[in-house]
């Protein structure tokens, strides 16, 4: 079943007993900056029922920009290195070639000019190191999904 996203409120959600289809659903952004998640919900005889949308705690919505701020870093990271070595004329094979180290470097320089310019709280030691880690990950991961093989 594709839940459509929209928001609601409780007034629009059945009366009916729901039971959650057991899946968790991607987190949305709407236009109004209201971020919240979705549940596909089926009424009492199977029939889909409206999609209900459950508002995230601030810290969790924090925790969720930060993660994914982190995530879409390593993955442009690994792009990077991909098209810098191609440039070279060389092929983006073998293991990754980035560190923890250069992960912690480009989170910090990319999270504090981008909570700054969302006019968020700092960010702390701990969630630097978090997203450092994130990023290095999701780009070792797009890196070796993308890996050419190497020449004999």
């Amino acid at each position: 079943m594709k839940a459509l996203i929209t928001p609601v409120t409780l007034a629009e959600v059945p009366k009916l007993p729901i039971v959650p289809t057991g899946e968790p659903l991607d987190a949305v952004v709407f236009g109004d900056g209201v971020v919240a998640t979705k549940v596909a919900l089926f009424d009492a005889v199977s029939k889909p029922a409206a999609p209900v949308v459950a508002p995230k705690s601030r810290a969790e919505l924090r925790r969720m920009f930060l993660e994914q701020s982190a995530i879409t870093l390593g993955q442009s990271w690994a792009d990077q290195w991909r098209d810098d070595l191609r440039r070279e004329g060389r092929p983006a094979a073998g293991g990754w070639p980035g560190t923890l180290r250069e992960a912690r470097v480009r989170v910090e320089h990319h999270l504090l000019a981008e909570v700054t310019r969302r006019k968020m709280s700092a960010v702390t030691e701990a969630e630097r190191e978090i997203a450092a880690r994130k990023a290095y990950a999701s780009a070792r991961a797009q890196w070796c999904r993308q890996a050419e093989p190497e020449a004999p």
